[in-house]
Formats: C-alpha cells, structure tokens, sequence
C-alpha cells in the first residue's frame, strides 16, 4: 500500500557532465531515449542512433544484454564518432553486472540495476556487503579513471532477495537498494552518479523519489 506522500525539501540538483552534455543543476532537460534494434544488428543499430540525433535526441541508450555484445556497441560507438555523432552513448547493463566493467572505458554512461548485484539471499549482512563491495568497488575505480557516468537505476519489480525479504517490494525497498551503493560512491570520492526510481504505478515513483532526496539531504 502506497503511504501518503513524504514531505521534502528541495534538493538542488548536481550538475553532471555525460560525454559533451550536462544534466542537473540549472541546465535544461536532456533528451535522452532508447535504440529498439538488436545490439547485435550493429548497422541497424547504428542508423537508428544517426536518425534519433538528427532529430533532437541527445543521449541514446543501447542495451548490452550478453558479453557478445560488448564488441557490438564498441563498434557502434566507433562507428558514430567515425561519422561525426559525438553525442553521448548509454549502456544498458541487465543480468550480467560484469558487462559494466567492460564498457566503461568507451560508453559515457552506464545504467546499472542494483537489484541484479546482489543474487544471494542467504548471506549475513558483513557477507552481502562484502559481495557488493567486490562487485561494485571496480566498477567504480573504472569509471573514475575514464570519467563515465553511472545511473543507478532501481526498478519497483526487480529488486533483490534481500531487499524483498527486509522490506517487500515497496518504496522504501526501493531507496534502501541504491543507499550501500551510494555510500561506496561517496567513500571513494566518485560523484558522477544519476539515480532513478522506477515505477509503473507513478505514486510509488514519487513517493520513492521523495525518500531519496530525504536520504540525499541527510547525508550532504
């Protein structure tokens, strides 16, 4: 059951810069989608991100579904800037956490769902954290060294075991699946973080968002 809406106060946004564009702050909205071709059909792929730019787009995001498909959206990335499509390029990473650390070095921005770090629900606390700390921690080191943003995407219908069984899928599930992430962000001084609560029904979405700028405004 969604609980009446948290009260906050507004929360300024941190300028962001992804590749040659910068979100956040007092900049205007960025107008970001996403490719519906198959990584893989790397041509395709490639025309459908030249069409979307052409037409206003400014970041486009590719899903990286499996580990072949890595050189695939290495080539289409190439192949732009070949072209001269400096716009920034998103990485979709889904089930396979290890992807991310193989694009971060040529992408500008990585989406990553917390929900698919952690995939064991019978740890102790010190264990899960030290699993997502062996994860996360290179992904982070990554993409300090190349300056890559990453997103941190939490889905209402794809959170981890851990998450479920402490909280169920709510919006405070929610907002505790990004907070251990966030905080391994903040101790290794990396900032270029963009967060996303993500909801069919828009008052969790809202109620959710509202719980992480209260997080965001204790820990700043």
């Amino acid at each position: 059951m969604v609980q009446p809406f948290l009260q906050a106060q507004i929360l300024k946004s941190t300028e962001i810069n992804i590749g040659n564009i910068v979100i956040g702050g007092n900049n205007k909205i960025a107008v970001q989608t996403m490719t519906n071709t198959a990584t893989n059909n790397i041509v395709e792929t490639i025309e459908q991100c030249k069409i979307l730019f052409d037409n206003g787009a400014e970041l486009v995001r590719i899903t990286v579904p499996t580990i072949n498909d890595i050189e695939c959206i290495r080539s289409i990335k190439i192949a732009l800037v070949n072209a001269n499509y400096y716009k920034p390029i998103i990485a979709d990473i889904h089930y396979k956490p290890e992807i991310a650390l193989q694009v971060a070095d040529f992408v500008e921005k990585i989406r990553v769902n917390p929900g698919n770090y952690i995939t064991k629900s019978n740890l102790s606390e010190a264990e899960l954290g030290q699993n997502l700390k062996d994860k996360f921690l290179p992904l982070i080191q990554e993409c300090k060294k190349h300056n890559t943003v990453i997103r941190l995407g939490a889905n209402y219908g794809s959170l981890s075991d851990n998450i479920l069984q402490k909280y169920g899928n709510t919006p405070k599930g929610m907002v505790k699946s990004v907070e251990e992430f966030l905080d391994l962000c903040y101790n290794q001084n990396f900032t270029n973080i963009v967060m996303s609560m993500k909801a069919s029904d828009p008052r969790i979405m809202v109620q959710a968002s509202r719980m992480l700028q209260l997080f965001m405004l204790k820990n700043n």
